[in-house]
């Protein structure tokens, strides 16, 4: 039987070159997002169950427009990691 070579170790993403700082900034932006994302989610989930549609409105909204600026951050990250390779 051959004896096959063992796998390629695992970069940790800050060893990994095309994982600017830059990059590290947008993702903490993006995680960021998500949490008030998840939030807004839950505020707005609240409000409608006692009844209060309008807040509940206000902050599916928000929550919405959180989500974009969470995509937007991801994006531009995924963009500077594929440009870099």
């Amino acid at each position: 039987p051959t004896k096959s070579a063992p796998p390629a170790k695992k970069l940790k993403r800050s060893e990994q070159t095309f994982v600017t700082d830059q990059v590290q900034t947008l993702r903490k932006q993006a995680n960021d997002y998500h949490a008030k994302v998840v939030d807004s989610a839950k505020k707005s989930q609240e409000a409608w169950k006692k009844g209060d549609k309008s807040k509940a409105s206000t902050l599916s909204a928000e929550k919405k427009q959180l989500q974009e600026k969470q995509d937007g951050a991801n994006r531009k990250a995924a963009e500077l990691i594929l440009d870099a390779q």
